[in-house]
């Protein structure tokens, strides 16, 4: 694991996710408390390396059950404001995939990018779920219909509080 994604990601496991958990098997987003605390574990290894990510690459995520623990992060607002503020300096945006946003060579391109990445960053320790998904388009390419959202890491967002600049 490179030292600056295994700090972060170590630092983020650390936390209380307790909330979360609970949020995840009530709405039914995790079939149970060991379910939920899988996927924010995959969630924790995506947001800490995105820190780290290129700046003028496209950063996606392509799994659904990632993508639950991601939504159960930003509607507990109490939780996910202060999380993104301490660790990523901003507000990490949730930014569903609209076709029309990016051209399909970019999209493509950052499936192919944010994969490489997490093999690169996590080696051995990848999660298990980011794995598969990394072998699964080794195979055979993942396609565009897949992403779920994108992150542009060049897209840097005002801390609470701050004023917003006209």
């Amino acid at each position: 694991m490179k030292t600056k994604v295994g700090d972060l990601y170590g630092k983020l496991k650390k936390l209380d996710y307790t909330k979360i958990v609970a949020f995840m098997t009530k709405e039914g987003t995790a079939k149970n408390h060991s379910h939920a605390v899988f996927y924010i574990d995959a969630l924790l290894q995506w947001l800490a390396a995105m820190q780290y990510a290129d700046k003028d690459k496209c950063y996606v995520m392509v799994d659904d059950n990632m993508d639950d623990a991601h939504h159960a992060f930003i509607l507990n607002t109490r939780f996910y404001l202060p999380f993104c503020d301490e660790h990523f300096g901003g507000y990490v945006h949730h930014t569903p995939l609209d076709r029309g946003m990016k051209p399909d060579s970019v999209l493509m391109e950052g499936i192919d990018y944010t994969l490489c990445f997490l093999d690169e960053m996590y080696g051995q320790d990848l999660h298990p779920t980011l794995r598969a998904l990394v072998e699964r388009n080794t195979k055979s390419p993942i396609p565009i219909e897949q992403i779920i959202c994108f992150h542009q890491c060049w897209e840097k967002t005002r801390k609470l509080g701050e004023a917003k600049v006209a």
